[in-house]
């Protein structure tokens, strides 16, 4: 039985490893599907296996999600587009949560994320450096993904590497892996010329140094070199952000479009209904290009908060706070201790750099929020099965660690 579910697990991990790989890739559709077939049929047979559980608050957040996404057909301004983004954003997000979740409390290790994301810095960062560019110094997408979409995958790859490295035990091989994983997504994100990314590489180290910090009797110990570390990094986030602007031939806080913009969406609220024009990032695309005719890039609010209250109005702001609090909240309350803080760190930081890159644009969709949420059911499963689980190999699965019934994700 425990030959059997450790084979399980490797196939699940096998599968979990590939599908994290090509979600952001360009011309992968076929593999992605493959692959998240594959996961899928490993985590159910894993859960088969697991003590029953009852649904948890991440089980009923996709629920509210999902059915005020599906409601507001009803009165969407596009209701086929509504219904195709309610779709295909809400239950491929809750599977692979379900399915990284149920892995995880299985026995696989969450460093196969921080292994596929290793792979897709190193994939991405000589394909940048070799891909044609426009006038603005911009990639063109193909097998490469665009420029805002790798910054994005980047920011949240990036911090799941670090937290492998920050893990102990680790073997020299896997060490110099890790690392170059890193320095490729740093090269990727100086090639995509975007300010943006160094600002929320910013965020995700402050974050998770203040949680790190946050513990009893760390800041005595290590609040100075931190403090220092962190007032360096500004310092060269800015000049690396300054680069970004003149590669680009931008000021570096180049803010009249967006004032612009945003001026234009919060009036729009005000005269809009109260449940918004229905879920869907480009739900009122029309509007956009009607109103702001001299930016034809822009077709949503290029802001999170905006985005959802012009999606779903009040009740979108209350989703949103959920999507963000309710895994935050449920990150805090099962981190232990010793390297189980760091795991917490990791996802809270990962949260905060989620949220303020989608702040200056709107990459809140698709293959961004499968992926999250993907790496957030590791995450949780990872920490309620207990201390033991992070020292483990990626593909050694640990001996099964009995369930406390009441537990939930």
């Amino acid at each position: 039985m425990v030959r059997e579910q450790h084979s399980i697990l490797r196939w699940g991990g096998v599968a979990l490893f590939i599908h994290f790989v090509s979600l952001p890739l360009g011309h992968m559709a076929a593999l992605r599907s493959a692959s998240l077939l594959g996961v899928l049929v490993a985590a159910a047979l894993a859960w088969s296996r697991l003590p029953p559980r009852r649904p948890g608050p991440m089980a009923a957040l996709f629920a509210v999600w999902l059915a005020l996404a599906l409601a507001s057909v009803a009165w969407s301004v596009e209701p086929a587009y509504t219904l195709e983004a309610a779709l295909t954003d809400v239950p491929r997000s809750a599977l692979l949560f379900w399915a990284g979740h149920t892995l995880a409390r299985g026995g696989l290790s969450w460093r196969i994320a921080a292994w596929a994301g290793t792979v897709f810095l190193l994939i991405c960062a000589p394909l940048a450096a070799l891909a044609p560019r426009n006038s603005m110094g911009i990639w063109e997408a193909g097998w490469l993904p665009a420029s805002g979409d790798y910054a994005t995958a980047a920011l949240i790859f990036l911090p799941v590497v670090g937290a492998a490295l920050c893990i102990r035990g680790r073997q020299a091989g896997e060490r110099l892996f890790l690392l170059a994983g890193l320095a490729a997504g740093f090269y990727g994100g100086y090639l995509c010329a975007s300010r943006i990314f160094w600002l929320v590489l910013l965020v995700i180290v402050t974050v998770a140094a203040g949680y790190g910090l946050s513990r009893p009797g760390v800041w005595r110990r290590y609040g100075l070199p931190v403090m220092a570390g962190l007032a360096a990094m500004i310092v060269v986030v800015l000049a690396l952000a300054g680069l970004a602007a003149r590669q680009r031939d931008l000021p570096l806080l180049h803010t009249a479009d967006r004032v612009r913009l945003y001026s234009g969406v919060v009036e729009k609220l005000e005269q809009g209904p109260a449940l918004g024009v229905g879920y869907g990032k480009e739900t009122h695309a029309a509007w956009y290009l009607q109103t702001f005719p001299d930016l034809p890039e822009v077709r949503h609010p290029h802001n999170i908060v905006l985005s959802f209250a012009d999606q779903l109005g009040w009740p979108g702001l209350l989703l949103l706070a959920a999507l963000f609090g309710v895994p935050a909240w449920r990150l805090v309350s099962q981190g232990g201790g010793g390297d189980q803080k760091i795991l917490v760190a990791t996802g809270l930081a990962l949260l905060a750099g989620v949220f303020v890159k989608n702040s200056t644009d709107l990459f809140f969709y698709k293959q961004h929020l499968w992926l999250l949420f993907g790496l957030l059911g590791l995450w949780l499963g990872t920490l309620e099965r207990g201390a033991g689980a992070l020292s483990v190999s990626a593909l050694r699965p640990a001996s099964p660690r009995r369930s406390v019934p009441g537990r939930r994700p």
